[in-house]
């Protein structure tokens, strides 16, 4: 009988919003302003009859819950979309495929108002911050969590807006409007991209969803926090989506971003769950396997970082398995998702092989070639003279040889892409690095190094080809100047260094490996699996130097010591061996980091 009566309050609804469109409509407005408002009634006179009549609760309603009914209303709106999208791609009418989308929305809907909105949080506390804040109405408290977090959302986008794009998003822009892809860039964001432009053009619908779902997977994180009874911890999972890495970078329309902010709300879905103990229920699971999918399509290395995550929320007790455990079943998972996103991206979204993986074969063989003196290391393609080779190789900033490189007539000289030479570059590779391991060792470790931001000197990329400030009118690089250098100490700051988060992840997985069967800290593994792996497995893949490229590392970690930050302090003493080495290590990583800096240190360009 609920349901019979879900679904005439939605059906009331219906009429509401299109009667109230109309007649706006008839009074002069465009289509686009009628609907904002004729919505918004809609949905609050459904948010009190389901209430009231659907599900007769006989409390009052509160903000809070007006926020989680918008929610859940909204990630169904955004569901019907994607399955109407789907299907029409497989070749369904768009009657047929309307009417399936629908018909999933209003089940999930139902069960998600159900589950998720009209009914309590749940009270359960497991262990208690010591010293808490003073006693605060629950209610109150985490509606205003909520309300910050919405502000902290708007404040973010009005500073961004309407979204920066830079050489990678405008090509994939360009993808997206044409519709035609390669796998240059992942081709799942320019897709949906390409869904978006049907709401609004340009990067807006973009940011938007950037920027909802980042500050959405905090709020959610915080929310399940502030439930356990852990408020300190709560709010400081809430500001730390303000961190000045993600701010800075939040703007941009980058796959790093979305990347990050997909598998945080992925990971945020179920860790309300498993944090009390509790399996996450399909309707929950649905959603965050949709995000955690697009996360790990989005960039080609995001394999790495899944499996951490995809055990925490399918594989049940698996995940309060130990660091060895998990990650040897994260490096299965890897194995497993490589050929699973080569058909996608190929077979099902049609991308059009663009030269990727024989880009970074061609930037290792050239780093071979460099350390070991050999041109012969080199495809006879190349033509290079060991002036070239002096010239074209760094492993800071960028791949010179790439085909956006400073010296990318080397790539072009391989000719197209079917061509015999490129063929021809995996196997040469194999060849050069089990001919030259120690030259391909230096040379991924000196990459590994400059990507970490390590033993590096302050702005290190003026080492590099077409690294600096171009001048506004002539588009030419200008000289980097003393100036910058100085600035360089204040962007580039040590909480930004990749190198010591990378530190703290490694020392925070041994703490939480300790003790296995605390939900907060088998949740804190899979964040700090998944973040460090990534960073780790630079050192075979990396091509490029930016902070951007350790954003999921640097949040995961983060939220990471957030999460376990009270059961680290109640568990372990300061005086403990792996508190006092941890400490240090983090310690002398970032004095010598410094020291690099201030002397100049360049041995390693």
């Amino acid at each position: 009988m609920a349901f019979i009566r879900f679904l005439i309050v939605g059906g009331l609804g219906f009429v509401i919003d299109t009667g109230i469109t109309l007649a706006l409509i008839h009074l002069g407005l465009s289509a686009f302003i009628a609907r904002l408002p004729a919505t918004l009634s809609a949905m609050a006179f459904t948010w009190l009859a389901n209430r009231r009549i659907t599900f007769r609760l006989g409390t009052k309603p509160t903000g809070e819950e007006a926020i989680r009914y918008s929610t859940v209303a909204i990630s169904m709106a955004c569901l019907n979309y994607l399955l109407f999208s789907v299907l029409i791609m497989l070749g369904l009418s768009a009657f047929l495929a309307i009417t399936f989308a629908t018909a999933i929305q209003i089940v999930l809907s139902f069960y998600g108002y159900k589950k998720l909105v009209f009914r309590q949080c749940n009270e359960r506390v497991t262990i208690q911050e010591p010293n808490p804040l003073p006693p605060v109405p629950h209610k109150t408290l985490r509606a205003a969590l909520w309300i910050v977090a919405l502000v902290l959302f708007i404040t973010n986008f009005a500073f961004k807006y309407p979204g920066e794009l830079t050489n990678d998003s405008i090509n994939q822009y360009a993808q997206a409007l044409s519709g035609q892809y390669t796998d240059w860039h992942p081709p799942i964001m320019a897709w949906v991209w390409s869904l978006l432009l049907h709401i609004i053009d340009g990067s807006l619908a973009i940011l938007t969803l950037h920027l909802g779902l980042h500050w959405l997977g905090f709020a959610l994180i915080a929310d399940a926090l502030l439930c356990l009874g852990k408020p300190r911890s709560a709010w400081l999972a809430l500001l730390s989506g303000a961190f000045p890495v993600f701010l800075f970078y939040n703007g941009q329309i980058l796959k790093d971003v979305g990347m990050s902010s997909a598998m945080l709300v992925a990971f945020a879905l179920g860790f309300r769950y498993r944090i009390i103990g509790r399996p996450v229920p399909l309707l929950i699971l649905l959603p965050a396997a949709l995000l955690l999918a697009y996360g790990t399509l989005v960039r080609t290395n995001a394999i790495f970082a899944f499996g951490p995550l995809f055990i925490y929320l399918f594989a049940g007790h698996a995940r309060l398995a130990g660091i060895k455990q998990l990650a040897l079943l994260s490096i299965l998972l890897a194995g497993l998702a490589l050929p699973l996103s080569n058909y996608v991206n190929h077979d099902l979204l049609g991308a059009k092989r663009d030269g990727t993986i024989q880009a970074l074969f061609l930037f290792d063989l050239n780093g071979i070639a460099y350390h070991s003196g050999d041109l012969s290391v080199l495809p006879p393609e190349v033509a290079f003279s060991m002036k070239d080779l002096q010239h074209c190789y760094t492993p800071y900033w960028w791949d010179p040889v790439s085909p956006w490189g400073g010296c990318r007539f080397a790539w072009e000289r391989l000719g197209p892409e079917n061509s015999l030479a490129r063929r021809n570059l995996g196997h040469r590779w194999l060849t050069e690095v089990l001919r030259h391991p120690l030259s391909y060792a230096e040379h991924r470790l000196k990459v590994l190094n400059s990507i970490l931001h390590f033993l590096v000197p302050a702005k290190h990329c003026r080492y590099a080809l077409n690294c600096g400030p171009k001048d506004p009118v002539t588009h030419e690089l200008l000289p980097i100047t003393d100036q910058d250098i100085r600035f360089d100490y204040i962007k580039k700051s040590p909480l930004t260094w990749p190198i010591n988060w990378l530190v703290l992840g490694l020392v925070l997985l041994l703490f939480t490996n300790r003790i296995k069967s605390l939900e907060t800290l088998s949740a804190a593994r899979a964040l700090l699996l998944s973040g460090v792996s990534i960073l780790s497995f630079m050192i075979l893949v990396g091509v490029a130097t930016d902070i951007r490229y350790a954003y999921w590392s640097i949040m995961s970690i983060m939220l990471a010591a957030v999460i376990s930050f009270g059961e680290l302090r109640n568990y372990f003493q300061r005086s403990d061996p792996l508190f006092v080495g941890g400490g240090s290590l983090l310690l002398l990583t970032g004095l010598a980091g410094l020291l690099a800096r201030v002397f100049n240190f360049t041995a390693l360009v």
